[in-house]
């Protein structure tokens, strides 16, 4: 009995996407960050979050990595920049731009967990 396979069928493929490489198993998939219960006492606080570091800027603000210290996980919380913190119309654009993210639901958009404000100005809460 001569079992002929269609010839859609590609097996070469089939065994090559279901064998695991082992360079690639090696590799790191995501960076390796410390965890948020170790140093705590080395770090800023703004509220219940510890800063941790600086991981962007532009225009508007600066974006730091944080700690939600009640909730032991890892945050983004973006504040304006210094020499814009006095500007009330870029103020309410700030808070205008969270505001507008949090009333969105996409996997392609960062999610807001919280907006606030202290002596150095708003800052936004996000994943």
């Amino acid at each position: 009995m001569n079992e002929e396979k269609p010839a859609d069928v590609r097996t070469d493929e089939v065994e090559f996407e279901t064998q695991l490489i082992p360079q690639q198993a090696r590799r790191p998939v995501a960076p390796v960050v410390p965890s948020p219960f170790q140093g705590a006492d080395k770090a800023a606080d703004l509220g219940n979050y510890s800063l941790r570091a600086k991981i962007g800027a532009g225009g508007m603000g600066v974006v730091y990595l944080a700690v939600d210290k009640r909730l032991g996980r890892y945050v983004a919380i973006k504040r304006l920049k210094k020499d814009l913190r006095s500007d009330n119309a870029i103020r309410r654009r700030f808070l205008h731009e969270a505001k507008a993210a949090a009333s969105l639901n996409n996997v392609h958009i960062v999610h807001i967990y919280s907006i606030g404000e202290d002596a150095d100005g708003p800052y936004i809460v996000m994943e």
